[in-house]
């Protein structure tokens, strides 16, 4: 069988670039790892087959397997992530490929946006760092319509509000922590939390559907606090595990201008009782403002309505609940609904266009298929509804 003459400095520069050990790729190509070494030490060269699943494996192009020089990366995105004040290593193949996903649909849409006349968006990095936190979290609810206080709903409904406000002022909104079109490479949230593409036409969030579901609505206000400043940012920020200080400056001003956001100052402040325990406290504040308990306590603290001893206490209690939580959500068998999923994974602004254009004739079936990344049938069969009609 004909061999192909790949370079191994290229195959070790994308296992490295993939965060893979010589062990885990041999284990996900199916070979042995003595195979693998001789490949690598060029005492031997895999088959074109074995050379295309690498290929597949480590999402990139064939071409990068016998490439003299280092591929460009296509990590578009600043990685502001922590875990205990380090830098994490690489996120690894799966997000990758989510990423590369995600910057095929937002250059589809950008597209069909400048060519039917769309400007830019006149919120995308309006403010600054320097900028008052109180200032920009006024700006987001004004521009995306949001009260200062959410009416009572439960968390699923509070998320996909924000986020259709979101898509109704430009911005494409994605819930997804798979690679890919299947379900079995799913993307811990500890890897990312969420990211976002700063574009003065078409900005992009993306959530890890992975995480709690409280925790998706912060993850979410944090992400747009970035569009507002003008900073793409990859972050896996966590109320319980990380500090404030571990933070690098940004992620820690975004982090605040969410919390303002969700949980402005004075609002919360006048529905904080003095005299109740911090545990009933949290729990009225939680359902109030629809967001995670550990985020009541740490504005709390922030704004210097707990003492660090009983923050610090509750914050140790909630570890071991939310382990409980993520062990459960993990054991959980299903999922949302095909269509509900589909529109998580491409954005309800894009999922309006594509439906637009294929009901007015200008779009096949098979194209539209394509730029979502569905089957045509699947497409045919989920893709209806008033929700998908343009507003």
């Amino acid at each position: 069988m004909a061999k192909a003459k790949i370079n191994p400095a290229s195959l070790a520069r994308c296992l490295q670039s993939a965060d893979y050990s010589v062990a885990e790729f041999a284990a996900a190509v199916k070979e042995e790892v003595a195979t693998l070494e001789s490949w690598l030490a060029g005492e031997d060269l895999p088959t074109m087959t074995q050379a295309s699943e690498m290929a597949k494996i480590l999402y990139v192009p064939l071409a990068h397997l016998y490439s003299r020089s280092a591929p460009r990366e296509i990590d578009v995105i600043p990685d502001f992530r922590t875990i205990d004040a380090r830098t994490p290593a690489k996120a690894g193949p799966f997000y990758r490929r989510l990423l590369i996903d995600v910057l095929f649909k937002r250059d589809w849409l950008k597209e069909h946006r400048i060519a039917n006349g769309a400007g830019k968006l006149p919120f995308v990095a309006k403010f600054n760092e320097s900028s008052s936190i109180q200032e920009i979290a006024a700006d987001m609810r004004a521009v995306l319509g949001m009260p200062r206080r959410p009416s009572r709903k439960d968390d699923s409904s509070y998320f996909s509000a924000i986020s259709t406000a979101a898509e109704d002022a430009g911005i494409m909104v994605m819930k997804n922590g798979i690679a890919g079109g299947g379900t079995s490479r799913k993307i811990d949230s500890s890897i990312f939390r969420g990211f976002c593409i700063v574009d003065e036409i078409v900005p992009v969030v993306v959530v890890n559907s992975n995480d709690y579901r409280f925790s998706q609505i912060f993850t979410l206000a944090h992400e747009l606090a970035h569009i507002w400043i003008g900073q793409s940012a990859l972050s896996n920020f966590d109320v319980v595990e990380h500090k404030l200080s571990d933070l690098q400056s940004i992620e820690k001003f975004c982090s605040k201008v969410a919390a303002e956001f969700l949980a402005p100052r004075e609002a919360f402040i006048a529905n904080w009782q003095d005299g109740i325990d911090l545990k009933d406290q949290v729990e009225n504040l939680s359902r109030d403002f629809m967001i995670s308990p550990v985020t009541v306590a740490r504005r709390a603290f922030d704004l210097g309505l707990v003492g660090g001893n009983e923050y610090r206490s509750f914050m140790e209690d909630q570890k071991i609940i939310l382990a409980a939580i993520k062990k459960k959500e993990r054991e959980k068998e299903g999922g949302p609904p095909y269509h509900v999923m589909m529109k998580n994974r491409n954005s309800l602004s894009l999922m309006r266009v594509v439906r637009a254009e294929m009901m007015n004739g200008r779009m096949l079936v098979n194209a539209a298929a394509e730029v979502l990344g569905v089957s045509a049938s699947a497409l045919v069969n989920n893709l209806a509804g008033e929700e998908y009609v343009s507003a």
